[in-house]
Formats: C-alpha cells, sequence, structure tokens
C-alpha cells in the first residue's frame, strides 16, 4: 500500500512510499526521505567485497566489483538482481528483506532473519537484528543499538543510547557516547570505555566500565571501573597489557600501567609513571607502588615496593615498609607503628653490653618518634636471645645490682601514665564516595529507567491519534478540518455513484442505501447507518457514518469512521483500522494489519491500540502495540515486537522474537528474553528477569529474585536486592554483590568484586581478581587474597587469614592461627592471638619465664604467663624496635624498657667496679667491658723506727699485715722539758692543763704539728663557751643571749637602737620617722615605707584605677566605659546566637539551633529572604517530587519536568523527540514529510485538502462500449 510499495514474499506487508517487504513474512512500513542512501561496502585486505550494508556476499574472480557477486546472503544471484538489489538499498526505500523482519520508519533496512529496524534510517542487518533509533545500526546476530547513531556490531551486543557502540560479542554499552569494543565488555555511562578496544589477537576482554568518562584508552584484560573518569588511560607494561585491575571512584586508579591493582577512593592510585602490579590502594588521594597495601586518605607508598601503609597522611619511601597510624612515617623495611610515629633510615651503632653490630646495620620498628615516644605494655619476659625484655627483668636486674653493692642499696619504682598502642584500621571506603556503591547506584540508574531501554522515537501513541479542535481555515495556507472537507465534497455533488458488473444496472442506488455514501463493486452495500461512508470491492459492507470498507468476501466496515481493507477484513469500532486478510479490529481508534491479526475485547476494550503482523493479537488490551508475527498483547499500554514476542500484563513491553514480558510494567528485550515480574527488566537474548523490580541484562543474564540484578552474560541474581554484574557472576544471598567475570556472592549481605572473586558467607567481602572469603563476617582485599576463618580479614595480593578473627595485612601475609595479627608482605602468623609486625616476620611460641638465677640468687618476674608473642622480624632478620617510651620499672611491671633504661643500669654496674677500685686504691683499675678489676699494688715500710725499708704488696692481706707490724711499734712524746715518754698504741698518755673552775665547751684549743718533731698548742679560730661563757671588751659585751653596745641591745627577741625597734616575735618595725607620702614629691632609694605611706599609695591607686576602668565597644560604635565593679552582660537579640560563660571564664558564642536570618551566601550559591534561593548555575539535585495543581508552589524535579515534555511528545506523535538538554524536537508530524512544526503540519493537511479538491473536481468520465466523446460525471452526479 502506497506509491511504488512492494511486498514480494507470502505473508509480506509493505506500507507507504517506495517501502519494500521482500523477505517471507516481512513487513515494511513507513515511507522514504526522498534522499538516495549510499550502501556500506565491506572489504578485506585484498579488496574483496564480502558485504553490503552489512549483509553478506560470496564473489568470484577478484571480488572486487559488483559483477563479481555471485550470492547474497548466500542465496545465488544474477548480476541483474545484484544490480536490483544495490539499487534498492541505493533508493533510501524502507525495506524488510530478512524472514520475519519488521522495517518501521523511514527509510529504515531490516536484512537479517527476524530482524527489527524502527525509526530513521536505521539498519537491523544480521539474524535477530534489532535496531532502534536514527542512524542505528544492528550488524550482529541478536545484536541490539538503541539510539540515535547507536551501533551493535557483534553478535549479542547491546548498545543503547545516543552515539553508543558495542562492537565486540557480548558487550554492553549504555549511555550517550558509551564504547564497549572488547569482548563481554560492558560501559555504562556517557562516553563511558571511550578508546578502550580489543587487541588484534582477541586479548584485551571483558572489561567493565560504569560512570561518566570511565574505562577510557584501556590497554589490558578483565578491568573493572566504576565512577567518573575511573581505570581510564591504562597503559601497556613489559607484559603489553594491563590487567585484572579494579578502580571505584572518581579517577580512581587511572593513567596506570600495570596488572591486579586495587583503587578505591577519590583520585586513589591515579598518575602513577611507574609500572604498578598488585597494589591496594583504598582512600582519597591515595598512591600505592607494586606489593603495597595502603589505607587511609592521602595516604603514600613510593620509592619502593611491598610496603603496608594504614591511616591518614602515613606513608612508606621504601621497599618493604610498615607504617600504620595518622601521619605515620617509614622507611625501607622498617616499622612504624602509631599517629606520627616515625621509622626511618638504619640503626648502625653497636648494641649495649653485646657490641653486636650488623653489616648496613640494623632495620627498626619505631611506635613513636623524638620527643614524642610510646611505652609499650603487657610485655611478656623474654627468654630467647633476640626477645624483648619488660621492665620486671630490668627490674630484677636493678635488684641485682642493688644486691652487689649491699648495704641500704634499693631501687626506685618509676611510675608513668600508660600510653597504649592502638593499630586503627580505616577504611573509607568512599565515594560515594558513587561513597564504590555506588555498583547498586549505577545499577538502579539502569533498573529505574534513568537509562531508558526504549529510544525516545519509538512507535508510540497518542490517546486518540488525532489531531483535534482545529478551526476552519480562511487562508490559503491555513489547515483545513474536517468539516470543511466534508463541505467541499458535499458542494459538488448530492448523489454517488454504485456498480454491480455482473447484476443490470443500480440505476436506482441500491448498493449504496445511506446517505452520502459510495459503494462499488459487486455485493457491496452501504447500510442506512452508513451515511457519507465508502464501500469498494465484491460481498464488501459499511454499517457506520463515515467509514470505508475494501475488499472482498465479507469485509466489513462496522464503526464510525472505521476502515477496513481486505479479504474479510473486519474495522468494528470506531475510527477503527483493519488491514489484510481476515484482519480485525475491534478496539476505538486501534490499528490492525496483517494477514489474521486480531485486536479484540472480550471481558475490557482494545481501544488505541496498534497490531501489525500476521496471527498477531491484542486482547482486552488498551493504548497496546503488538508488531511482528503472532505478536501478542494482553494488558493496557503493553508493546510486543518480534515474532511470537508477548506482552501479557499493563505497562509491559516484549521486544524480539519470543520475547515474554508476564508482569505489569515488566520490559523484555532480546530474542526469548522473558521478564515475569512486576517492573522487571530483561535486555538480551535468553536474559530472564522473573521476580518483582528484577533486572537482567545480557545474553542469558537471570535475575530471579526481588529487585535483584544481573548484568552479563549468563550472569545470575536469585535473592532479594542480590546483584550480579559480570560475565557468569553469580549472586545468591539477600543484599548480596558480584561484579567481575565468573564473581560470586552466595549468601546475606556478602560482596565479590573482581575477575573470579567469591565471597561465600554472610556479611563477606572478596575484592579482587580470585579472591576468596569463605568465612562468617570474613573480608579479603586483593588478588588471590584468602580470608577463610570466622570475622577474619585477609587484605593485600595472596594474603591468607584461615583462623577465627586473625588479620592478614599485606602481599603474601599468612595467618593460620586464631586472633593472629601478620602486618606486612609475607609475614606468617602460626600461633594462636601472636603478632607479626613488618615484612617478612614470623610468629613464635610464648616461652613463660618464671624467674631467673643470678650469682646464685634466685629472682622473681611477673608477667610469667605469656598468652602469646609479637615478632618483628625473623631468625637471621631481626628488627631494632625505637622510639620506645621508658617503661613503669617495679616489681610487677610487664612495660618494655628502652636503651636509656638499660644504659642506666649499665652505669650502675660500671659504677660499681669503679667504686670498688677506688676502694681497694694502689693503682686497682675496673675494665668497663668485662668489669674485672686490675690488682693493687700497696708499698709498706716493714721497719718505720729502724731502717724503714719500704716492700711493694699487691693484695689487701699482706698491706694488713705489714701494717701490723708497724702499728706495734711505740710512740715517744716529748715536751718543751722534761724526759722524754714512749707509749705503744693501745697504751695511756696523760695531758693535763692547770685551769681550775668551771671550764669552757671542747675544741677551744688546737694541737698543730710543725711537720717534724713538734705538737704546738694553739686557741682555735672558733671558740665555744658554752652557755654561761662571756666575752667582756670596754662598754662592749657578748653573753650567751644578747649583745650590748652602750644603751643598743640585739636580744632573740629583737634589736633595739634609738628610737627605732626590730621586734623578731611580731616582724615588726617600729620607730621610723617616715610616716608621709606625696607622689609628686622626691623618694629615697632603698629607704623602708611605713604602713601610713603605703595606705595612701593604695588609697590613689584605687581611685586612679576605679576612675579609668574600660571601654566596650560594638564593631567601633555605641562606645561605653565601665568602672571596675561593674557588670557587662554578654547577649543575642535575635536568638541566632546564644552567649554562655565557661568554667574558666571564656564567653562562648555559639550558632542556635534554628536560626533566622534574611540572607545566606554558600559560595555562588546565595539563599535571600526577598529573591529567593540563586543557585549560582549549580544543579539542585534530590529534590523531591512537587504537588501540580492550580494553587501549589512547590519546585518541581527533573523526572516532574521530563513527564511533561513527555506528555506534550505523546500529544505532537511518535516523531517528536526530546534531547539531551530537554528540548522537544519534531520531524515529520502525522507522517508528513517536512512537516516539523504543528504549523506545518497543518499546512500541509491544508495542501492535501486542496488537492483531494482539485482531483474531485475532475470527476468521472464514462463511455459507453468504447464510444467518445466520454460523458464527465461529477461526484455527487447519477450515471
Amino acid at each position: 500500500m502506497g506509491d511504488q510499495a512492494r511486498a514480494e514474499q507470502a505473508n509480506a506487508v509493505a506500507i507507504g512510499k517506495q517501502s519494500a517487504a521482500i523477505g517471507l513474512y516481512s513487513t515494511a512500513i513507513g515511507s522514504t526521505t526522498g534522499t538516495p542512501r549510499q550502501p556500506v561496502y565491506t572489504k578485506d585486505a585484498n579488496g574483496k567485497i564480502t558485504a553490503i550494508d552489512g549483509i553478506s556476499v560470496t564473489t568470484t574472480g577478484a571480488g572486487t566489483d559488483l559483477t563479481d557477486i555471485i550470492e547474497i546472503n548466500g542465496v545465488p544471484v544474477t548480476n541483474t538482481e545484484v544490480n536490483s538489489f544495490v539499487a534498492s538499498l541505493s533508493s533510501g526505500a524502507n525495506l524488510s528483506l530478512g524472514k520475519n523482519s519488521i522495517a518501521l520508519g523511514t527509510s529504515n533496512l531490516a536484512a537479517g532473519e527476524s530482524s527489527v529496524a524502527l525509526g530513521d534510517s536505521s539498519k537491523a542487518v544480521a539474524k535477530d537484528a534489532i535496531a532502534i533509533g536514527r542512524n542505528g545500526n544492528a550488524s550482529g546476530g541478536q545484536a541490539i543499538s538503541i539510539g540515535a547513531g547507536a551501533q551493535a556490531a557483534a553478535s549479542g551486543a547491546l548498545a543503547a543510547g545516543g552515539a553508543s557502540s558495542a562492537g565486540r560479542d557480548g558487550a554492553v554499552a549504555l549511555g550517550q557516547g558509551a564504547f564497549a569494543n572488547t569482548t563481554a565488555g560492558i560501559s555504562i555511562g556517557q562516553n563511558a570505555g571511550v578508546g578502550t578496544s580489543q587487541g588484534i589477537t582477541n586479548d584485551r576482554t571483558d572489561h567493565i566500565a560504569i560512570g561518566h568518562n570511565s574505562g577510557q584508552n584501556v590497554i589490558g584484560n578483565r578491568n573493572i571501573a566504576l565512577g567518573v573518569g575511573a581505570g581510564s588511560n591504562l597503559s601497556a607494561d613489559g607484559n603489553g597489557s594491563s590487567d585484572h585491575n579494579i578502580a571505584i571512584g572518581v579517577n580512581a586508579g587511572s593513567n596506570l600501567s600495570g596488572d591486579d591493582n586495587i583503587a578505591i577512593g577519590r583520585d586513589a592510585n591515579k598518575n602513577i609513571t611507574a609500572v604498578v602490579v598488585e597494589s591496594v590502594a583504598i582512600g582519597s588521594r591515595v598512591d600505592a607502588t607494586t606489593g603495597s597495601t595502603v589505607l587511609g586518605n592521602e595516604a603514600k607508598a613510593y620509592g619502593g615496593d611491598f610496603a603496608t601503609v594504614l591511616g591518614y597522611k602515613a606513608k612508606v619511601t621504601g621497599d618493604s615498609g610498615t607504617a600504620l597510624g595518622r601521619d605515620s612515617e617509614a622507611s625501607a623495611n622498617n616499622i612504624a607503628l602509631g599517629a606520627s610515629s616515625v621509622a626511618n633510615g638504619t640503626s648502625t651503632a653497636a648494641a649495649y653490653l653485646t657490641a653486636e653490630t650488623k653489616m648496613g646495620g640494623y632495620n627498626i620498628v619505631s611506635v613513636g618518634q623524638a620527643g614524642q615516644e610510646r611505652r609499650i605494655t603487657n610485655v611478656a619476659a623474654g627468654a630467647n636471645p633476640t626477645d624483648a625484655v619488660n621492665v620486671k627483668q630490668l627490674h630484677e636486674a636493678q635488684k641485682s645490682v642493688a644486691s652487689l653493692i649491699g648495704g641500704k642499696t634499693g631501687v626506685d619504682p618509676v611510675t608513668g601514665g600508660f600510653t597504649g598502642y592502638i593499630i586503627e584500621l580505616t577504611d573509607k571506603n568512599t565515594n560515594q564516595t558513587h561513597q564504590y556503591k555506588d555498583v547498586a547506584s549505577a545499577i538502579n540508574a539502569v533498573s529505574s529507567g534513568a537509562i531508558s531501554v526504549l529510544p525516545g522515537n519509538a512507535v508510540m501513541y497518542t490517546a486518540d491519534g488525532r489531531i483535534s479542535n482545529v478551526t476552519a481555515g480562511t487562508q490559503a495556507t491555513d489547515a483545513v478540518n474536517l468539516a470543511q472537507l466534508n463541505q467541499a465534497i458535499a458542494d459538488n455533488g448530492q448523489h454517488h455513484v454504485s456498480i454491480n458488473s455482473k447484476n443490470p444496472a443500480n440505476k436506482n442506488n441500491t448498493g449504496a442505501t445511506a446517505d452520502e455514501s459510495l459503494a462499488i463493486g459487486a455485493g457491496v452495500t452501504t447500510s442506512n447507518a452508513g451515511v457519507k461512508s465508502v464501500v469498494v470491492g465484491f460481498d464488501a459492507a459499511t454499517n457506520a457514518k463515515e467509514s470505508v470498507a475494501i475488499g472482498n468476501t465479507s469485509t466489513l466496515a462496522n464503526g464510525d469512521a472505521s476502515i477496513a481493507i481486505g479479504k474479510t477484513a473486519l474495522a468494528r469500532s470506531t475510527n477503527n483500522i483493519a488491514m489484510g486478510t481476515n484482519a480485525s479490529s475491534n478496539g476505538m481508534e486501534s490499528i490492525a494489519i496483517g494477514t489474521n491479526i486480531q485486536i479484540d475485547k472480550t471481558t475490557g476494550t482494545s481501544d488505541y491500540a496498534v497490531g501489525i503482523g500476521s496471527y498477531s493479537e491484542v486482547q482486552n488490551a488498551d493504548q497496546a502495540i503488538a508488531i511482528g508475527r503472532k505478536a501478542i498483547v494482553q494488558g493496557d499500554n503493553g508493546t510486543a515486537i518480534g515474532h511470537e514476542s508477548r506482552a501479557a500484563k499493563e505497562n509491559a513491553s516484549a521486544l524480539g522474537n519470543f520475547a515474554k514480558a508476564t508482569a505489569v510494567s515488566a520490559n523484555a528485550i532480546g530474542n526469548y528474553a522473558t521478564a515475569s515480574g512486576t517492573s522487571a527488566n530483561a535486555i538480551g537474548d535468553n536474559a530472564k528477569a522473573t521476580a518483582g523490580n528484577a533486572n537482567a541484562m545480557g545474553k542469558s543474564a537471570e535475575a530471579t529474585s526481588t529487585s535483584s540484578n544481573a548484568i552479563g552474560d549468563n550472569a545470575k541474581a536469585a535473592a532479594d536486592n542480590a546483584s550480579a554484574i559480570g560475565t557468569n557472576a553469580r549472586a545468591t544471598g539477600v543484599n548480596a554483590n558480584a561484579m567481575g567475570k565468573g564473581a560470586k556472592a552466595f549468601e546475606q549481605d556478602a560482596s565479590a568484586i573482581g575477575t573470579g572473586a567469591q565471597a561465600f558467607r554472610q556479611d563477606t567481602l572478596a575484592l579482587g581478581t580470585s579472591a576468596v572469603a569463605s568465612g562468617l563476617n570474613a573480608s579479603a582485599i586483593g588478588k588471590s587474597a584468602d580470608a577463610a576463618g570466622l570475622n577474619a580479614n585477609a587484605f593485600g595480593n595472596g594474603a591468607k587469614a584461615g583462623a577465627e578473627s586473625s588479620n592478614a595485612i599485606g602481599t603474601g601475609a599468612n595467618v593460620s592461627a586464631t586472633n593472629g595479627f601478620a602486618l606486612g608482605t609475607n609475614a606468617t602468623v602460626t600461633h594462636t592471638n601472636a603478632i607479626a609486625l613488618g615484612s617478612g616476620s614470623i610468629s613464635g611460641n610464648a616461652t613463660p619465664t618464671a624467674s631467673a638465677i643470678v650469682n646464685g640468687k634466685t629472682y622473681n618476674y611477673s608477667g610469667i604467663n605469656p598468652t602469646s608473642t609479637v615478632s618483628v622480624g625473623s631468625l637471621g632478620n631481626e628488627r631494632q624496635i625505637i622510639n620506645v617510651a621508658a617503661g613503669r620499672v617495679s616489681a610487677s611491671s610487664t612495660d618494655a624498657i628502652n636503651g636509656s633504661q638499660l644504659f642506666q643500669t649499665n652505669e650502675e654496674l660500671a659504677n660499681l667496679a669503679n667504686k670498688t677500685a677506688q676502694a681497694l686504691g694502689g693503682g686497682a683499675l675496673a675494665n668497663q667491658a668485662t668489669g674485672a678489676i686490675s690488682a693493687p699494688s700497696y708499698t709498706v715500710t716493714t721497719n718505720p723506727a729502724g731502717t724503714g725499708t719500704k716492700t711493694t704488696v699487691n693484695n689487701v692481706g699482706a698491706a694488713l699485715t705489714a701494717l701490723d707490724t708497724a702499728v706495734n711499734q711505740p710512740l715517744s712524746f716529748a715536751g718543751d722539758t722534761g724526759a722524754q715518754i714512749s707509749r705503744k698504741l693501745g697504751e695511756t698518755l696523760n695531758v693535763k692543763g692547770g685551769a681550775t673552775g668551771t671550764l669552757a665547751g671542747t675544741g677551744n684549743i688546737g694541737v698543730v704539728a710543725n711537720g717534724t718533731n713538734q705538737l704546738d698548742i694553739r686557741l682555735a679560730e672558733t671558740i665555744n663557751l658554752g652557755g654561761n661563757g662571756s666575752v667582756t671588751t670596754g662598754s662592749a659585751s657578748i653573753k650567751n643571749n644578747e649583745v650590748k653596745v652602750g644603751t643598743n641591745t640585739l636580744t632573740d627577741t629583737g634589736l633595739k637602737a634609738g628610737n627605732v625597734k626590730v621586734n623578731t616575735s611580731t616582724n615588726d618595725v617600729t620607730g621610723l620617722s617616715n610616716i608621709t607620702w606625696n607622689p609628686a614629691g622626691t623618694y629615697n632609694s632603698g629607704r623602708a615605707a611605713t604602713e601610713e605611706q603605703l595606705l595612701s599609695a593604695q588609697n590613689q591607686l584605687n581611685t586612679t584605677l576605679t576612675d579609668k576602668g574600660f571601654s566596650i565597644s560594638a564593631q567601633g560604635a555605641n562606645s561605653d566605659k565601665v568602672k571596675l565593679g561593674e557588670t557587662v552582660d554578654f547577649r543575642n537579640t535575635d536568638g541566632n546566637l546564644v552567649a554562655t560563660r565557661s568554667a574558666d571564664n571564656t564567653i562562648n558564642y555559639d550558632l542556635a539551633k534554628n536560626i533566622s536570618v534574611d540572607k545566606v551566601t554558600l559560595g555562588n550559591i546565595i539563599i535571600d529572604k526577598a529573591t529567593g534561593i540563586n543557585a549560582g548555575n549549580q544543579k539542585i539535585t534530590n529534590v523531591k517530587a512537587g504537588d501540580v495543581n492550580s494553587t501549589s508552589t512547590d519546585a518541581v524535579n527533573g523526572s516532574q519536568l521530563y513527564t511533561a515534555q513527555n506528555n506534550v511528545k505523546n500529544v505532537l506523535g511518535s516523531s517528536t523527540q526530546i534531547d539531551a538538554t530537554g528540548n522537544l524536537t519534531s520531524t515529520n508530524i502525522g507522517g508528513v514529510t517536512g512537516a516539523n512544526t504543528v504549523h506545518d503540519a497543518i499546512q500541509q493537511v491544508n495542501s492535501t485538502a486542496t488537492n483531494a479538491k482539485t482531483q474531485a473536481d475532475k470527476g468521472l468520465n464514462f463511455a459507453v462500449n468504447g464510444v467518445s466523446p466520454a460523458d464527465n460525471v461529477q461526484l455527487g452526479e447519477t450515471v
């Protein structure tokens, strides 16, 4: 039907100018643009033609010319047929070439078997392909392209969105400009995946990019990017690609080269110049090198690999370093534990006591920095040579020193506040931070319809399908309405023609019995009700006003203004159209086109429905669309497009051969796709969404539980709110998430992200390629990380936490014991409750040490029952622990001690040896290294009274013997006169004086030797005469309690000198003459002031201070003077500020919980009470939908505006589109070429009416038996 339309195969339908239905059961509806189309020729490397417009051809010879083509799509052809085929493609006509194919719109091409091309210049050139939208192209088997310029060029590919492209098998591209050009790749978001293509050897596959500009320019395999700009610009490393990377967050993991990296957070591992492998970077602006694990905002690992960094701004600057805590810092192989701890360089100093050294120095463990040391508490007593010792052991060593010293020597305990070192693991899983989540946000964007499953230019129909209420035109260019057209026809005659070729002449109009009706053909009738109806054919009839029946064998138009065209076609309701053999339309303003098509109503209505295709049906469904052979719609607003497609409930849509949408608002797109849950969406061949709000996207994807999501080929989501994203991904637990090829999340709230990642138990997390979390509440982050224990955590590539509550952090870290903790690359814990800190550290057994024997004495220790060990190295790879705060030293202390405390003990040991050597004298010396004391050397005189022989002895015993001999010789005494007296030691010598009476105290007289043989008796310089003694000289005298000079006295009660008295009992000075004070006069420096003078000065000061006071002003104005003693009250009158006074007399102003202001400025955003809100050219997001009524003053959001625009679009017709900026554009309104506005369409209708009148004015020419001239009969005249 239409100018040059042609249907060349059985059951084919062609409607519209130059439309061609060439394939068996094919349907072509629409027209041509009138512009020739240039076919696209595909050629191999030798220039041989292999396809034309995606349709395969076989050539002979060179194969470079059309004359070389011998087969098209496997069918042998001649040169003439080839030229005809190319001419059809070049004509720009609407073509359906494949069996069961559908081309609907303008200049579309449906060349593949069961293919569908809808829109303007779209192409579906492969089997089961679907192309919807202007210039869309689906050239792969079962491929789907939706949107202007969308390209789906491989088997099972899906491209949805303007200029989107899915160029490899199983690829999915959703969003404006989204690009998925790797096998099974997924790109969701504007320009996602652009520049990322599969390699020549078919490597670089399975990429996932979700977010604006995410996953761009990637050279690699199986990378995952989630977030704006995430995972872009991954360059080739030494292996030729960057593989298995995961990037979540804005710009996370971009501009990177390397494999198996995880970056989570804004700018995480962004712009890393060196090749990075197996790193984990979690947090905002985090950098991680090869094998490193970095967690915390602005944390860094650089200058080396295999680092472990946890904490805000923590950093490691060398290989295998570990930094734990805010602002902590560690260099190569060192460990910094705690906020602001620093572990840089190596320790080269020789060890105390042992004097051990190590080539290149010792690596260190730091729990602080200079001036900010920390204590290590609860340290078990060490036993092995490399064990740490605690304060208890030091205390016992000090007690040993005290015992060696002897006497009353003791140990003072040193106490101090406990400072615990807390390992704080901060997992700020940002964004968004999308804080990752959200994948859920990205998935919801698809499932909720933010990314539409149908393009804006899909086939849509308004409520009544008419342009109504057109005012009668008056000018030549005005549109005309139906009344004007009817009047124009009526003005040209009042009678109709009825012709019956077999019966006698029908001069009495027995066929056309209704007023103003037209009946042409044998057995045709217009009943009395068929006013202004037209019937043409044989045995056809019209039984309603303004109806049209064209056909034979009971073709009936029984509804007002209905049209029935075709054998036994039935149009039974108002404004019906039924076209095709046995076509039946029984819904108001419904259209049925095709053989045996049925639009019927039994229990309800089928108004405003459209059915196109043989055996298609609309059953009791209003506003339904069924297009394709045996397509069925059974619910209001349902859409079924494709062979045997079915939309069984209201608002359901099924697009694709055998697609089924059997629940309310369900959507099934793809061959054999099934959507059986309310609001479920199934997109892709064999995709299944069988529960409410479920979403399945990808070949054989299945979402079988409420609100579940399965995206990717063979992805399965089988529990409520579960999400499986990626080829063969599985999510079987409630709220579970599996993202990545082969990722699996089995139980409730489990999450598996990464290729092959598996989360087995409830609340588990597996993040990274082949990561496995199999213990309840376990977390595994990193490539091949394995968390198998209850509450276990494994962070880092290859990390393993296999026991309950175990924690393994770092590449290759391994914990196999309960409550074990391994921190660092390849750190290993195999003992319960043990800790291994640092790269390569290995745990050991706890060795109880209850006591020790020192010099034969037993000393008992505290902390004698250690439960586990803390290791900071391994045998041969020990580390020093530095920046250790001094531990408490007491009998019960288990604190760690630092070098300075041990140094003091060593110093005491050295002092003991020195003191012993000093006590021995004789040149004895203490060896500081060994503690040994050299033999002394004493010189003694064996015969002092005789020759005075001197002998040297080297021990104390010999010296004492010689001394004994010497002391047993007598001493001789001589006076000024008299005989000499001799006495031995122990004998008595009486020395008497001649004084009588009470004697003075001792010590007043001394005896002085003259250095030879004489003792002089002298008066002492200090004489004590006792309590009753006195000294008198002249008028001065000194007694026990008085010094007197004339009349002036000094006693223990005071001093009296003239009129001045100093009383020591009251501390008063009286009798001073200076009792007045003139502040303007002079003063005597150094003279004491009296109380009278001080009182006068105080009164003057009080007066000055009180009068002066201080001033208070408000922002430089309204100054007021406040005297001392007066009160100043701080308050606020508008209620926006609250003034309070704290205990330390600080005045605080706090913002009230509820404030009222006239204007608020936030950056460029201004909220003004008078003028409203100025958003500063920024979006206002998360706006709740406002009430829409005549009195509402609510703000409306984008979705409400879009609904309003969509309603306008629906009124204007299916050719009206809503572009990305929200503007409405229309082309060819009402199917009228060039009518891009309502005004244009009305002008075209007016022109058509004028042309119709011109044609009607020509009338009909009748000749009898070929005799000329023929008679001209105007419409309305009787023949």
